[in-house]
């Protein structure tokens, strides 16, 4: 990778409405110094509040004592040096736009620049994978009032890039949550577990190339993960638009969303997702959905016998990023498995920014426990399962019939009770409720 994980911190900005103080100004500048001293690479997201007090730093203005490097922080009229190590490295991560239009200038230019997009790692067997995901999609979008798409076969996708959507207001509506670099990232993933051999690709023969119609199915299997109610009905009812995506893009939509996949409710949509996970890891879920702020969804997820214990937070009734970091720790140290967090978002009342975090410290308290006690979680279950046998039937003595293995059910028996996973199991899931483009 281009950051080692033990040897980096990760500093996030917080607008919280208590963080927005002076106070986390000067906690955020002791973590700073602390990565100074101790030659941590710093990785700074939305952190414009710090950018005045690092401008020493930023501008290499060091001063060396008996081998030691110094260097002057400020915060406001105060000033102090501080230890710094030469290995010691910074990096800002702005959006691209960001940089070019909020970013000052003097500040630009005390930075070595990259720009880093998706599409400028995509090779020419992702970019062909992706411009069929892109007519795929552009097809499903299409309104009954406009023509669909009508492209090329499969056959002939070669492209240097996607170019712009025909209607991304459209590509919205069909599906949740859509951008335009969503094709792109859908592609380096379902590529990279190609490669690897993930089990829905299966094992293929040593230096065989891979099957870009298995790649392409998976992905768009997985983009109907997403897909909107209403855009699905509108192909189930309009002939040509069903037999175009059919013929020409190989996906029968109805049959995908409805059969293959379950949509009825979220917590038949959340155990239908999960059952393709790893045993013995932990699972997050970034859940987007089109519905209003509906605060039941806890409730719900708690009468489904799948998980033990469900623990809710709001995003927008916290007041620091504080009260989260705590919400999360309980979590994890009273964590039991089938235990579910649930972090609701609407980004109306809390923006999306402080969703981006929410999911940033929901990522970094999962590594945290897997790195600590999360490998002895799971390895109790699997060490109780192994020890279990099930002691074996008696076997009939001679000329005694043998007993029914099944008794027969009466009529009115109540239905068998779900069952439990084979495997501890723990979920967090980070729900957005997104306004829809017309709102």
């Amino acid at each position: 990778g281009i950051l080692a994980h033990d040897r980096t911190t990760v500093l996030f900005g917080s607008d919280f409405p208590l963080d927005k103080s002076d106070l986390q100004v000067c906690l955020n500048i002791q973590r700073v110094k602390h990565c100074m001293a101790s030659g941590v690479t710093l990785v700074l997201l939305h952190c414009e509040s710090l950018f005045e007090s690092m401008y020493d730093l930023l501008n290499q203005h060091y001063t060396s004592v008996g081998g030691q490097l110094w260097v002057r922080l400020a915060f406001g009229t105060h000033s102090r040096l501080c230890p710094i190590d030469p290995n010691f490295r910074v990096i800002v991560v702005v959006e691209k736009q960001d940089a070019y239009t909020k970013l000052a200038a003097p500040l630009l230019n005390r930075f070595e620049k990259q720009v880093m997009e998706r599409k400028d790692v995509m090779t020419s067997l992702h970019m062909r994978v992706a411009q069929r995901l892109k007519k795929f999609t552009e097809t499903l979008a299409a309104r009954e009032s406009a023509a669909p798409v009508v492209g090329d076969t499969a056959e002939d996708e070669d492209v240097d890039e996607l170019g712009d959507f025909t209607n991304v207001a459209d590509m919205q509506i069909a599906m949740c949550g859509f951008h335009s670099d969503i094709l792109y990232s859908l592609t380096l993933t379902v590529v990279a577990e190609a490669e690897d051999g993930h089990s829905w690709y299966g094992e293929a023969p040593e230096g065989a190339p891979l099957d870009l119609d298995k790649i392409y199915h998976e992905a768009v299997f997985r983009l109907m993960w997403v897909a909107t109610p209403e855009a699905v009905c509108r192909v189930a009812r309009n002939d040509t638009q069903r037999k175009m995506l059919l013929e020409q893009r190989q996906v029968d939509v109805p049959d995908v969303y409805f059969s293959r996949q379950s949509h009825s409710n979220l917590p038949a949509y959340i155990d239908c997702m999960r059952q393709t996970r790893k045993p013995g890891k932990p699972q997050q879920t970034l859940l987007m959905t089109y519905s209003p702020l509906f605060l039941g969804a806890a409730d719900a997820l708690s009468e489904h016998k799948t998980w033990s214990k469900v623990s809710l937070c709001v995003l927008h009734d916290l007041s620091s990023e504080r009260d989260l970091e705590q919400h999360i720790e309980s979590f994890f140290e009273h964590a039991e498995s089938g235990s579910l967090l649930l972090v609701q978002c609407d980004p109306r009342a809390a923006s999306l920014r402080r969703v981006e975090h929410a999911k940033y410290m929901c990522e970094k308290a999962l590594a945290d426990f897997m790195s600590g006690s999360g490998e002895q979680f799971f390895k109790d279950k699997a060490a109780a399962d192994a020890d279990f046998e099930p002691e074996p039937e008696p076997e009939p003595e001679a000329g005694e019939p043998a007993p029914d293995t099944e008794p027969e059910p009466e009529d009115d028996a109540p239905p068998p009770a779900a069952s439990k996973p084979k495997h501890k199991t723990l979920d967090v899931i980070v729900l957005v409720h997104l306004p829809r483009s017309s709102d």
